[in-house]
């Protein structure tokens, strides 16, 4: 079935729905087969990935438990952040739950896919870190992923405030906002707060909160996990396409293989000596 959508032409295939996003005038009738020829092999191809990815070995449930086991055992961090927090490529499965399976740590997983960390509404992480995590607890950490979707949705970046009251901060800009969670964590719980990057996600700005990210942490001694910029996760990212079920979302088996024991790295270094090393 072929029909135009903007300017665009959609193509209801075997493999899947596919778009041509270009001006219909260029898309002559002579090549729509063969570009979705091709697409329909590059769709087959990646959902071969998915699958391979996201087999039951590679599940949870499957994880035995890890040399960190000791360590990291009974550790009680809450993880807030959106999809790639959440699992959404591997089934809803990601790394807060991997960490309680191989670990016995004590997750708390606030993950809504598609959610900013800035913004005035119910499941920005801003307001989830004010309403969803207990404050009458014990943290040993809070981890919070450094979202795309920020720059994804057009957040205004902000700056970093001279300020360090609470009160003070904007968090509809994005800037902002972490600095309220960092701030908001650190006098609620009084528990290291650690930040973590994704993998090179092509939203354009994701550099520029990475930077603030660490002129952050020289103003408020956050620690920081930089996975997305590590060159070893990018090299197996890289070598094994069955890792990702598409640019910024892990697959079980990349969670499992790859995230999980990165985690347990940095998380055992910030619990054996207060911080962690890039």
């Amino acid at each position: 079935m072929k029909k135009s959508v903007k300017n665009s032409l959609v193509l209801a295939t075997a493999a899947g729905v596919l778009t041509i996003s270009a001006p219909l005038a260029t898309v002559s009738a002579a090549n729509i087969d063969t570009y979705a020829a091709h697409e329909q092999a590059s769709l087959a191809l990646k959902a071969s990935w998915w699958f391979a990815g996201n087999a039951a070995q590679y599940g949870v449930a499957a994880t035995p438990h890890s040399q960190y086991y000791q360590l990291l055992q009974g550790k009680r961090v809450a993880f807030l952040g959106s999809s790639i927090t959440d699992g959404l490529g591997a089934l809803g499965e990601g790394t807060p739950d991997y960490l309680r399976q191989a670990d016995g740590m004590d997750i708390q997983k606030y993950a809504i896919s598609g959610t900013t960390m800035a913004g005035h509404y119910p499941w920005s992480f801003v307001n989830r870190l004010q309403t969803d995590i207990p404050k009458d607890q014990h943290l040993d950490a809070l981890v919070v992923q450094l979202s795309t979707n920020d720059k994804r949705f057009h957040i205004p970046a902000g700056q970093i405030s001279d300020s360090k009251n609470l009160a003070d901060f904007n968090t509809g800009t994005t800037t902002g906002a972490m600095e309220y969670i960092i701030k908001y964590a650190q006098d609620t719980w009084h528990a290291p707060v650690v930040f973590y990057t994704v993998l090179d996600p092509k939203e354009a700005g994701y550099q520029a909160q990475i930077d603030t990210l660490y002129a952050l942490q020289k103003k408020w001694g956050i620690q920081i996990i930089n996975l997305g910029q590590d060159p070893h996760i990018q090299a197996e990212t890289a070598a094994n396409p069955q890792y990702m079920a598409d640019d910024v979302h892990p697959t079980r088996e990349g969670y499992q293989t790859l995230w999980l024991p990165y985690f347990e790295s940095k998380l055992s270094e910030l619990f054996d000596t207060g911080r962690i090393s890039n």
